[in-house]
């Protein structure tokens, strides 16, 4: 598969664009098939091992890029570490001959981590079927309920969901308008 990226961009939209380009080239990527198919494209060997619990999964690349899954987390868990993974390598690997990252139960550098799961939630769950679910679910379901059974369509764990429903709540729902001193928050 040929690189699409442009390492330089990092803003929300690129990220999003860099996921959107992915499913247009790889078809929709809940059935858990595709995305393993992906990855495989990308030349990545997918193996499973039991790592130290905190770790969700290892990605390293000397020689031949392999991508290690935790054999202690469930299959939904596993997805959200492949996408993840993934978006950090499209955004940070350089080419470089011995490149070793991995994704932790708990994220250590937050401002980084933030757009490696923005890539994960864009990737397994873009924004306008997200939209389309939630919307039809709403009707007749709390947050809560909705949220958890948006867990089961889209196959990903129940904080992921929750924090991709949190990041477009606050992306539609504040407008910022610039003045000479100050800015000001306009909520719709």
């Amino acid at each position: 598969m040929e690189k699409i990226i442009d390492y330089k961009k990092y803003n929300d939209d690129y990220i999003i664009m860099m996921a959107n380009e992915l499913i247009r080239l790889s078809g929709d990527l809940k059935k858990e098939k595709n995305l393993y198919k992906l990855v495989n494209e990308m030349g990545f060997i997918i193996k499973t091992d039991t790592l130290e619990d905190r770790i969700l999964a290892k990605l390293k690349i000397n020689n031949e890029k392999v991508l290690i899954l935790n054999d202690l987390y469930s299959s939904y868990t596993k997805r959200y570490a492949i996408a993840y993974l993934l978006g950090q390598y499209i955004l940070e690997y350089k080419g470089e001959d011995i490149f070793e990252i991995e994704k932790n139960v708990y994220n250590d550098e937050k401002f980084k981590s933030i757009k490696y799961e923005l890539f994960a939630c864009s990737l397994l769950m873009p924004e306008d079927e997200f939209y389309k679910v939630f919307d039809k679910l709403n009707k007749s379901y709390s947050i809560y309920q909705v949220l958890d059974k948006m867990e089961k369509t889209f196959k990903v764990p129940y904080n992921m969901i929750q924090y991709y429903y949190e990041y477009l709540e606050d992306k539609y729902s504040k407008d910022i308008i610039e003045a000479p001193i100050i800015k000001i928050k306009k909520y719709r």
